[in-house]
């Protein structure tokens, strides 16, 4: 989604008739300076909810307490995002829309890793189904994971003595350098790309939509020389502080139940679901973060 200029959401803000954008909605009473209706977020016999032309906000002062300006209120009405609200507005007004071009290209070398997580994630679950990716598979099960987490989870492996390598699937697709190098999947070594989770179990991260936007991958060996777990490092699109693992799959689970349990990786969400206790998350092996409860609140404050 490109990201409009600063400039052409002022425009739109000042163009913008608070009276006529709600008055397309529902019926407004002039009462003095402003307009009057039921409040349209709430059930109430006697209208509360305020129109102000001057001041070009609303206010309920009734049960809900709802304010805001024309975008606000498009957003809550029509359920829009901001993005569409904006343009539905220019629009509505016949203002042409600016693309803010230096966020355009973030947001492409965003879209770009949401594609080759997505490209990754397939490629490592489809890895364990590789006769040569046996090794994989049996830990899995001597971890007591059974195929249906298998699938639901889309838990994959990452072996290096399969084929095709990942680094010429992605070479295909002819993604920008920058967006390879921020997908941080490889490191570059005196005798080239390796894979950076190479030789490990791998469990996609995804965000609450089901958009892959992180890995973690766990080795088999026990070698002290190698991390047991590594995780990917923060982009553009993955902030470890502010995402769980699990969320996009256990959210309806946890507003069915009003509440959720808060477990450190993904072993134990994968295995509490597994045992039919579905409202859990991962925080991911560090204490709890501010953004994370604020995250998990949208969902159960339990």
């Amino acid at each position: 989604m490109a990201r409009i200029s600063e400039q052409t959401i002022q425009q739109i803000i000042d163009t913008s008739d608070i009276v006529e954008v709600i008055s397309s909605r529902i019926e407004l009473k002039k009462r003095g300076i402003n307009f009057w209706a039921l409040c349209p977020f709430h059930s109430e016999k006697t209208p509360s909810f305020s129109v102000s032309p001057t001041k070009q906000i609303y206010t309920c002062f009734g049960g809900c307490g709802a304010k805001g300006g024309a975008i606000n209120f498009l957003m809550e009405y029509d359920k829009l995002n901001f993005y569409d609200a904006i343009t539905k507005l220019a629009q509505m007004y016949s203002i042409e829309i600016e693309i803010d071009e230096q966020a355009k290209q973030k947001q492409n070398v965003k879209s770009q890793l949401l594609e080759i997580y997505s490209i990754a994630s397939i490629y490592y679950h489809t890895q364990l189904a590789d006769i040569k990716s046996e090794e994989y598979l049996n830990y899995l099960k001597s971890r007591n994971i059974n195929d249906e987490m298998i699938s639901i989870f889309n838990i994959g492996c990452s072996n290096k003595n399969t084929s095709p390598k990942l680094l010429d699937v992605l070479r295909e697709k002819k993604f920008s350098a920058e967006a390879m190098k921020k997908a941080g999947l490889f490191i570059n070594t005196k005798n080239g790309y390796v894979e950076t989770f190479n030789s490990r179990v791998i469990f996609p991260i995804k965000n609450p939509n089901g958009e892959v936007i992180a890995f973690a991958g766990r080795v088999l060996e026990k070698n002290p020389k190698l991390r047991k777990f590594i995780n990917s490092y923060d982009s553009p699109i993955y902030y470890k502080s502010k995402n769980f693992y699990g969320l996009d799959i256990t959210k309806d689970y946890i507003q069915k139940e009003k509440s959720v349990f808060l477990v450190e990786g993904q072993w134990d969400v994968v295995r509490l679901y597994q045992n039919n206790i579905k409202n859990v998350v991962g925080i991911g092996g560090t204490s709890l973060t501010d953004l994370q409860a604020s995250l998990i609140k949208l969902y159960t404050s339990n």
